[in-house]
């Protein structure tokens, strides 16, 4: 299950450094949408290398993030797995700043 942190984050155009892209649903990819490290030494190298990118290539990355967010992360994606959530004690926060919950929320119900 993914974070709905780096989801957030995701949606104000936030490059994640992840360890495992593959839990996402279509995947990130390194170096397009996201920062891929793998064990804590690769870590650090990652983190040298994103102090050391251009400014264009951030705002490139920051835009496939944010055309990901858009293309597989939609509101009602959320509102799903918490329906199908195998767990009969599910809370769910939601910070609706910029738009309508209970639309995406009925459609679902």
């Amino acid at each position: 299950m993914i974070s709905l942190d780096s989801m957030e984050s995701m949606g104000i155009k936030i490059i994640s450094i992840l360890e495992y892209p593959e839990l996402f649903d279509a995947p990130l990819i390194h170096m397009e949408n996201c920062i891929v490290f793998s064990g804590s030494s690769d870590l650090i190298v990652k983190i040298k290398l994103v102090l050391s990118l251009e400014q264009s290539v951030i705002r490139k990355m920051a835009n496939q993030v944010c055309f990901y967010y858009d293309t597989f992360l939609p509101l009602c994606w959320t509102a799903e797995q918490v329906i199908n959530s195998p767990s009969d004690q599910t809370e769910l926060y939601i910070n609706g700043e910029e738009k309508s919950y209970t639309q995406e929320m009925k459609k679902l119900i």
